[in-house]
Formats: structure tokens, sequence, C-alpha cells
């Protein structure tokens, strides 16, 4: 295939020499090589678009491009690559194969116009060379490179590494191993004056003992404060859990080496499955298998919940970590500190029949309309769900997440920074639902003391009155940041409120603000009414320009991290995550990287980790996400490396931050 190249600063386009050139069937894709001189991986975005007997359509997909080498691609087009049921799909001779993100792809045959690539994160230079565009033949069409991915365990089979099971046995010879490992460690954290809260032990330091976790400036740096008046630094593993971890077995069953018997020992971990998010073709309900629970039965037996609870608080314990993070079994943990002795953190969910909002982008979904009175009561029930667990006189709880990763737009966007807005705008205010449209319009009402000609003079507009809003309008309106802001204030001095009146001895913790760019007006919105801002941070560090809190300084915490391995044959994944490595000791030195950062910024009270175990290999059932994430594997084996490093990290945590002696 002949091809042309115009490199951009921060794209390159490809074009066919020739109109008749790229001309595809369905069962074809287009690969290429590309190489990869920078000093790091990077994740290299491909919008193909083309032109079928139907339509014109573009499609976006996405590839973890690794570095020092040259790298094939394989870019699958066609309905089936989306059937699969998970994110990443595995590699196909020695091809890494492009990730379907959004967009339409083609069912029939079809022509390429061109191909985009760019990068999110750097500009192109002379180290990226894209060369020998071909057409290849499209893997979800392979029969046999989906066959038996996956073996008994649950583990890719196709990889080999040192720590892979092969044997019910050395399931269960990992459980004596595992002690002595733990004793050890334990010992060590033992040397570390702790608090009974986990706090830091140091009385020059020491503050008012309420009785329960609140937030203060010490010495000038923020830090959480324990029930018995100590310094205390959020460290913590979300997802401690055994429901989230099943992945499709419904048409996909080719992609199984070994299934157990759906009669036998484990046909308890058979599940029925509905309205999830990515399904393998298209399926609305079928079944599934969750194959973390199943290791956990074959190596503890039946009691295996039990046993599971117990060894992972010794666990976090032992390796160092200060609390559990979001999304602890609430049936386990919540109300039950006293139980395991270990700080949490609660979470909640607004759920009802509240209005939506557009996000402006399918991919993130819609976002809950806070000026709706029946959000009040999707509130209320939230808080009446929370309110059964008794956490406000548990003081080991130490606050409550609420809602997470709210679509409010993304700043590094210029076009999807108030994206909500123009959404809301495109409303018409006759609409029964559109309660933020009507209360926008009054916000510019009284804005501009009810004089259209103020408002125009302002946004460059020619209304004739501000009954021309009530319409759905598509233009964009200067004050959008000031209406972000009102928006986004609605919400959290909402939830505010009605945490504080029925949690008054918990931290508000946020919502988890999301990386992918977050306004200032969101942000700052935030700071005003929380106890604590949350970000979940996927990068190397911390410091990043978006958590800009303006005038508000407020304690900050991490909701979620992490890192993972980009070497399928090194840890069995073929996804290469949102933070990828080359190896588990980087896993390790990537964490202790982080989370220096996370004490040395005077704003920062904690960090947690996404998530306790690895994802499933083949995509977690409702949304199809597979990532090497875990401090354990899929059959609950720690990874040694990423332990070690956390545990003398932590060792040295509260030295790092209060006397600088790390």
């Amino acid at each position: 295939m002949q091809s042309i190249i115009n490199y951009h600063k921060s794209s390159a386009d490809i074009y066919p020499e020739s109109v008749t050139e790229w001309e595809l069937k369905e069962c074809e894709s287009i690969a290429f090589n590309i190489s990869n001189e920078l000093e790091e991986a990077y994740d290299l975005y491909i919008s193909i678009a083309y032109i079928s007997i139907e339509n014109k359509g573009e499609a976006l997909f996405r590839v973890r491009i690794a570095n020092h080498k040259v790298t094939p691609v394989v870019v699958a087009m066609g309905e089936n690559i989306k059937e699969l049921g998970m994110h990443n799909i595995p590699p196909l001779n020695n091809h890494l194969v492009a990730n379907f993100v959004s967009g339409e792809v083609p069912t029939g045959s079809y022509q390429i116009d061109k191909i985009t690539c760019y990068f999110t994160e750097l500009e192109f230079n002379d180290k990226v060379i894209f060369s020998d565009f071909r057409i290849e033949k499209n893997p979800a069409r392979s029969a046999s490179y989906l066959n038996n991915l996956v073996d008994q365990y649950g583990q890719y089979q196709k990889g080999n590494w040192n720590e892979k099971i092969y044997s019910d046995t050395q399931l269960k010879e990992s459980i004596e191993n595992e002690k002595m490992e733990l004793s050890k460690l334990m010992e060590d954290k033992n040397s570390t004056e702790l608090s009974t809260y986990g706090g830091y032990k140091n009385e020059r330091l020491r503050q008012n003992a309420t009785g329960y976790f609140y937030a203060k400036k010490v010495n000038g740096m923020w830090s959480l404060i324990d029930p018995q008046g100590y310094p205390f630094i959020s460290t913590g593993i979300d997802i401690l859990r055994l429901g989230d971890s099943a992945t499709w077995i419904s048409g996909r069953e080719e992609m199984f080496s070994e299934l157990p018997p759906k009669k036998g020992q484990l046909k308890e971990h058979y599940i029925e499955l509905s309205n999830k998010i990515r399904t393998p073709k298209g399926l609305t309900s079928g079944e599934g298998f969750n194959f973390y629970t199943a290791n956990l039965e074959r190596k503890y037996g039946k009691d295996y919940a039990f046993k599971w609870k117990e060894n992972a608080i010794v666990r976090m314990k032992a390796w160092g970590f200060s609390s559990l993070g979001c999304w602890s079994d609430p049936d386990l943990f919540f109300g039950r500190g006293e139980e395991f002795k270990l700080p949490y953190v609660a979470n909640g969910w607004i759920f009802g029949n509240h209005a939506k909002i557009p996000s402006g982008n399918p991919a993130w979904g819609d976002l809950a309309d806070p000026f709706d009175v029946e959000f009040d009561e999707s509130l209320n029930k939230m808080v009446q769900k929370l309110s059964t667990y008794s956490i406000n006189e548990d003081p080991w709880c130490i606050g409550i997440f609420v809602d997470n990763e709210i679509a409010w737009g993304n700043a590094k966007e210029k076009e999807q920074h108030y994206s909500v807005i123009r959404e809301i705008f495109k409303m018409d205010s006759n609409n029964e639902k559109a309660y933020a449209k009507r209360a926008f319009i009054d916000f510019l009402k009284r804005k501009y003391k009810g004089n259209i000609s103020l408002l125009n003079i302002e946004q460059q507009t020619l209304f004739d009155s501000f009954d021309v809003l009530e319409k759905p309008y598509e233009g964009f309106l200067v004050c959008a940041s000031e209406l972000l802001y009102y928006l986004a204030e609605q919400y959290y001095e909402k939830v505010n409120n009605v945490m504080k009146k029925a949690f008054p001895n918990l931290l508000y913790l946020g919502s988890r603000l999301a990386d992918w760019g977050t306004g200032r007006e969101v942000v700052q919105a935030c700071a005003r009414h929380c106890d604590v801002v949350s970000f979940n941070c996927y990068k190397k560090h911390i410091n990043q320009s978006w958590m800009n809190l303006g005038s508000y300084d407020k304690a900050i915490i991490i909701g979620e991290f992490h890192f993972n391995v980009f070497n399928y044959d090194n840890c069995g994944f073929f996804a290469p995550g949102l933070v990828p490595v080359d190896n588990e000791k980087q896993r390790g030195e990537a964490y202790a990287t982080y989370m220096k950062s996370v004490i040395e910024n005077p704003n920062f009270v904690g960090a947690h980790w996404f998530q306790y175990y690895d994802q499933p290999v083949l995509g977690r059932a409702w949304d199809g996400e597979n990532h090497h994430v875990g401090f354990v594997d899929i059959t609950d084996r720690p990874y040694k490396e990423l332990v070690e490093a956390a545990s003398k990290f932590h060792q040295q945590l509260y030295k790092l931050r209060y006397t600088n002696l790390y």
C-alpha cells in the first residue's frame, strides 16, 4: 500500500497515494509499523475516516506504543471488534491490536479516506516514524486467534511468567509461605510508633482528640487527625470486595480452555449477567464466571469468604497501609471498624429519578441535575442507605466519598471544557426536565438585572429578550465559566448540607474528580464545600496543573492511581493499563515515586491505589476493563516486588512527611 505521510506539530496525517489505493473488504484491516525512539511508552490515537457503500464515517482507536522499538500495529475495523467484551485485545502474530474507543465502524467493504495519528501528551518529532502501511486479516475474523486465551485459573494461556499457577496444590502451598512473609513485614512495621488508629504517635505534633477523624494543618501542612489527635496520612487500596471480578462466558466460550462443571464444586462462581455496558456480541444478558472467587475456594475451601477477608486485613496492616480505600464491601467493613481495627472510607452513589444532563460526550454519560427537587430526594435515599451501617458512630470511619468522576467536561480540550453548559442551553425551557436551563436563565436575569442589552454587550449577542434563550440555543456564552461554577456549586453545596446533617462526625471527601481535566470552576466549587477535595490521578506524580483550588486552601486526597506492566509475557496481561511500566520491579519503584510526591506536597493527606486484585484478563463483566492493576493477581498471590516497595515506603512515610528524614 502506497501512502503519503504529512507530519504536523501535534499529529500525522496519512493518505493513500491514489483514490482507489486503500480499498478493504469487511474481513480485512489496515496495519503499519511505528518506530518510537522516545524515552517512554505513549498512547497513540488512530482516527480512521472511511467511505463505505452505506455512508461516510470515522472511528477512533488507541494503542500503547512501547519505547525504543519498532511496533507492528493492526487496526481492526468492522463491527466484530466491538463485540469481544473487553477493552484491550490480545496481540496477533506479534502485532498489537489497536483498541476501539469511539465512533462508528463499517459493516461491509469500505475505502479509507485518511488516517490521523496523534498523541495527547507530546508533539511529533523525528523519533516517531510510521512505515509499511499494508492490509491484513481482521483479527476478530480469525477463530483460532481467539481460541483458548484463558486457562482454568483465569490466567492468560499464551503467556509464561514465574508466578503463574498450574495446580491447586500450588495455590494451597502459597498460604504457609505467605504467613511467614507477613509475619516478617509486621515485625518491621511495629518498629514505627503508631497510635491505635495508625496515626503518627508524636506528642509534639498531637492535636485535639475529638474521637473522630478531621482535617487540620499541622506545621503548615494539611493532615488528617485521627480520633486520638495524632497526624494521620491515609494510604489504602480500593475494591476490597468479591463482587467486582466476574467476566463474561456467554458469547465467547471458545476463549476459555477449561471451565469448571456447572454442577460441580465451583458451580456457585457462575453468575447471571444483564444490563452491562460492554458485552460480547451485543448480548443483553448471559452467563459469567468469577475466577478470583473460584481460586479462593480452591485455596481456602468453602469458607473462603471469611478467610479471604481475614487475610486481606492482615495483608493491609503488614504491608503498612493505614486504611481501606474506596468501594470496600459495605456489608463486610462499614460500621465494623472495631472488629478489624483498620480505618476506612465509605462511599455513596446518588441514584434516583432526578433529571439528568447530557455531558456532550457519550463516553462520559450523563450527570445529575442538582436544580431538580427530585435530586434532593435521591440524596436522602443515599443517606438513608448509608445510615443503616451506623458509620457516623464508628470512629474508624474517616469520611465519605459521594459519586465518582462526574462528567463535568474536559478542560484539557477547548471544545469539551463547557460541553455541559452547551448541552443545557440546547434544551427547551418548556421541557419539564429542563431544570438547569431554567435556573441558568434566572441566573442571567439576576446577573444583568433583567436588562437584555447588558447581556448583549458583554456576551456580544443580539438577543431581543431573555425569551429567546427559552428556546434551544447552540451558541457560546462568554459567561460559560460562571455558569459551570454555578452548576457545580449547586451540586456540592446540596450534597455537603445533607452529609453534614446526617453524618456530622465524618468528613465529606468529595467526588473523586477525574484526572482527564476537570475544569478549575468545578474544582473550586468542590473545594468550597468539601472537607477534603479528592482527585483520581493516573499520572507518574501528583504535581498537576489542573489541581487548581484557587483561593481555597483545603486538604486533598487521591482516590485512585496505579501502575501497570506493559509486557504480556512478563505478567500475563495484554492490556497496557493507564500508566504502564516495563516490569514488576518498576511498578514498585513507581509506587514509591508517586507516594513521595504526595508526601512532599503540603496539601495532600493521602492516596489510594486502584485496586486490590487484577481485573479479569478478558474484561470485568460490567464494562470490559481488563488491566493489570492489582496488588494481588487473579489467583490471590501478591506481587512481591510491589508489596516490598510499598511496605518499605510506608515505614518511612511519617518521617518523610514531618521530619524530612527519608
